[in-house]
């Protein structure tokens, strides 16, 4: 739930900065009379935020091995909103996560919200989720949540 209010605060407040832009591009500046105004400051905000464009992504540094792997595609989390899934790649002759390879992302409803995959750890077939979920406001990241998924035997 807290995550639909996210989302649904993210949208309003963007539609509230670009009807903003709009007037003040237009010439409408009867809503920026005042000084210092509310609207000045959502205005600038926003204008700041898209001139700093997206954060630089990670990417996997990781080669493939030519080792033959198991894949597994594994729905972890399941909300009206969002799923969160992990793709859990094992070394066919071992058995044994390959951490490098091995993934989860964050789909659905996500505005505002971003998933980032932080590793898998292997307790007596019990597996972990470790990851962050960063929360923004127009691109920037206001709060950022660790998050622990334990995912139990029978789901693997």
């Amino acid at each position: 739930m807290l995550y639909l209010i996210w989302s649904v605060f993210n949208i309003l407040f963007f539609l509230t900065w670009a009807y903003l832009a709009i007037c003040f591009l237009t010439g409408k500046h009867s809503i920026f009379k005042k000084s210092f105004s509310i609207g000045y400051i959502i205005l600038i905000i926003g204008i700041i935020s898209l001139i700093s464009g997206k954060s630089k992504e990670s990417t996997n540094s990781s080669t493939p091995s030519n080792k033959p792997v198991n894949i597994e595609i594994i729905k972890i989390e399941e909300s009206t909103l969002n799923n969160l899934y992990l793709t859990l790649i094992r070394d066919k002759e071992t058995d044994s996560i390959l951490h490098d390879l091995s993934s989860s992302t964050l789909t659905g409803f996500i505005s505002g919200l971003k998933w980032t995959h932080m590793g898998i750890s292997e307790n007596n077939g019990n597996l972990t989720l470790l990851g962050t979920i960063s929360w923004k406001l127009l691109g920037w990241t206001i709060y950022t949540q660790n998050k622990e998924v334990m995912i139990k035997e029978s789901t693997v």
